[in-house]
This record gives structure tokens, C-alpha cells and sequence, in this order.
């Protein structure tokens, strides 16, 4: 969705219909729904709920900092700025499939009688 927005700004965008402004209003607050389920997902797994509730404020944060930079830098800028941030982030990933499994997976539920 940052590639598209990114495309979007250097080709003029959507047209200035309703459909139009509908469609810019859907692929810009895109990134947002995304790290929204992201957030829900980690959150749902019970774990580290204060490291995660970390993890999102400094993420808040620093797309405040990226925000403010727009204003100075535009927002072709701040999009190369969004994706270098998503690509340290993946790059801070855990590699091997056990951590992976342990940060994703949901705590399962048993029913007690």
C-alpha cells in the first residue's frame, strides 16, 4: 500500500471525483488498518502485553517524527522514509521458524467445565 500511495503522489493521483477522493482516502489510511491488525495480532497472544503496548507507542512516535518531517521534506520523501522503516523492521525479524511461531501464534483456548 506505501508503494501504491508513493506511486500515486509522483503520477497526480486520483481524480478529483468522488470516486476519486474515496479511493485516495482508502490507499492512505491503508498503512494504518495494516499495523492495526498487526497490533491486534501480537496483542491477542497474551504475551508481553507491556512490551507490546512499548512497541506501539514508539511506533506512534516515530511516525509523529515522519509526519512533521513530511511537512518540511513533502511526501515523496516520507514515503521512502515509511518503506526503509518497514524494511528495518523486517530485517529485525526473528529468523528462525520457532521464534517466528512463538510471536505470531495465538494462545489457544481451552474450555473448562
Amino acid at each position: 500500500s506505501i508503494a501504491l500511495g508513493l506511486w500515486l503522489a509522483r503520477t497526480g493521483g486520483f481524480s478529483s471525483s468522488p470516486g476519486g477522493r474515496l479511493a485516495t482516502a482508502v490507499v492512505l489510511t491503508c498503512p494504518v488498518f495494516f499495523s492495526g491488525i498487526v497490533f491486534s495480532t501480537l496483542l491477542a497472544t497474551g504475551r508481553e502485553i507491556s512490551g507490546i503496548m512499548a512497541a506501539n507507542l514508539l511506533g506512534a512516535m516515530c511516525g509523529g517524527l515522519l509526519e512533521y518531517n513530511s511537512m518540511y521534506f513533502g511526501f515523496r520523501f516520507l514515503y521512502w522514509m515509511a518503506m526503509g522503516a518497514y524494511l528495518l523492521a523486517f530485517l529485525a525479524l526473528p529468523r528462525r521458524p520457532a521464534e517466528l511461531g512463538a510471536a505470531v501464534r495465538p494462545p489457544v483456548m481451552s474450555a473448562h467445565h
